[in-house]
């Protein structure tokens, strides 16, 4: 199936993605929803602590919103923390809309036309998703 991609400029600032494809919904766009993707992309058995590798599912709750949690071991962590997006400052729809776009073969110059971005910041963010996949 060929997917579909327009920028539309009806404000949500920048470049919206509209598409019809594989691999991208509607609910992508919510940042809530990107972010619980995102999460259950780098943690597929659940978040743990990266300090002790206890279960964070107690935590679920913070950690799905964004927020940091301490565990028993004292140490506070994100459900980015020692992983490849830590750090990241990157609203979780660009995160989503990036992967989404690279893995679907998209040009680094047309990235950077419908995220907004610069086409060097796409290379580097092409390059951390590549290595990741």
């Amino acid at each position: 199936m060929e997917c579909v991609v327009e920028t539309d400029t009806c404000g949500l600032g920048g470049g919206a993605v509209v598409a019809r494809g594989i691999g991208f919904t509607y609910q992508a766009l919510d940042a809530d929803y990107c972010r619980f993707l995102i999460y259950r992309w780098l943690h597929p058995d659940g978040v743990k602590c990266p300090n002790c590798g206890a279960d964070g599912s107690p935590y679920s709750v913070r950690l799905n919103a964004g927020m940091r949690a301490m565990c028993l071991c004292g140490k506070w962590y994100s459900a980015v923390s020692g992983t490849w997006l830590s750090g990241c400052k990157l609203d979780p729809r660009k995160v989503y809309m990036l992967a989404f776009l690279v893995r679907e073969g998209f040009s680094d110059s047309r990235i950077a036309e419908i995220t907004d971005m610069d086409r060097s910041t796409v290379w580097a963010w092409r390059k951390k998703l590549e290595n990741r996949s």
